[in-house]
């Protein structure tokens, strides 16, 4: 990162202040490296490199800067770099249909061989909103630490699991929530990853596992959704460590949700709840615990 000089005055109240921000600069820098293997990637930055913008240019970093890393000669190492909307950036075709790098979005990389990218910048908070669009995106990986993408939780993205239909690495391993089922690995810093929904919606990445709010409940789980499959009455019990609030709600397959069976304070402890679903048709719905902390899905089958 270049360092950035500031002209102060003799005075120590004016060598502090100038101080003061030199260490807030430093404090939020951080370098990101990412490695591009033969092959398609997805991936993304979680730091903001400033130093490649353009003048006049806010909306993000430029591209050909970004990218000049990577040139040998006359020859650029990246084969084609292309966004989610199909636009593609061919150094070495002079193909440059991407003005700038949207940090909320990840993109396919296509290098001539393994390389690695070195950027450096302010970071990226890990829980900075990204907004999705309705139908496919392919959306930045912010957090500096690992996230699981397994049943029955699909942690990484359960503040908006209930209107995810399909979620995409770049290895080709998948979720599809409402199956439920998934694959996926933890998703990971530098790697973007393609998530379909069915309207608009913000992410913010949760936070790791490790680490817990005061009011979260340390143990949160489904114990058991009895019978199932089901005519028309089941009963879902399920328990929790720690008072918190919660809801209890029923989602169909297009994700609506279309009774509340519970929403308020509970203590630890284990609970019971019946579902009738006599006016409803046959079918597979999903059984959705909310708290502050954390949601957990269940499916059961309704059958006539």
């Amino acid at each position: 990162m270049k360092l950035r000089l500031f002209k102060i005055s003799s005075s120590s109240s004016s060598l502090s202040l100038a101080l003061t921000l030199a260490l807030a600069i430093f404090a939020n820098a951080a370098e990101q490296r990412i490695v591009l293997t033969p092959g398609w990637n997805i991936i993304s930055l979680n730091v903001d490199p400033r130093e490649m913008y353009r003048e006049g240019e806010e909306r993000g970093p430029d591209i050909e800067l970004m990218f000049a890393q990577l040139q040998r000669g006359e020859r650029n190492l990246l084969d084609v770099l292309q966004d989610d909307s199909s636009r593609l950036y061919r150094p070495n075709l002079g193909i440059r249909e991407i003005p700038y790098w949207n940090l909320t979005r990840g993109y396919r990389a296509k290098p001539e061989e393994q390389v690695e990218l070195v950027f450096e910048g302010e970071t990226i908070p890990a829980d900075a909103p990204i907004i999705l669009n309705t139908g496919w995106n392919c959306i930045a990986y912010y957090p500096n630490y690992e996230l699981p993408a397994s049943l029955p939780d699909f942690y990484v993205l359960s503040p908006i699991i209930a209107n995810v239909i399909w979620a995409r690495d770049e290895r080709g391993s998948f979720m599809k929530p409402r199956f439920p089922f998934s694959n996926m690995r933890p998703w990971r810093p530098g790697r973007g990853y393609l998530v379909e929904v069915d309207t608009i919606v913000i992410l913010h990445y949760p936070p790791p596992l490790s680490i817990k709010s005061p009011s979260a409940p340390q143990q949160f789980s489904i114990l058991s959704l009895y019978p199932n499959p089901f005519n028309s009455e089941t009963s879902l019990k399920y328990s929790i460590s720690t008072p918190s609030e919660i809801k209890v709600d029923i989602v169909d397959v297009c994700g609506r949700s279309i009774e509340i069976l519970f929403e308020g304070s509970l203590n630890n402890g284990r609970y019971e709840l019946k579902w009738n679903a006599a006016n409803c048709p046959a079918g597979i719905y999903y059984f959705r615990l909310i708290t502050s902390y954390r949601t957990t899905i269940t499916k059961g089958l309704l059958i006539r």
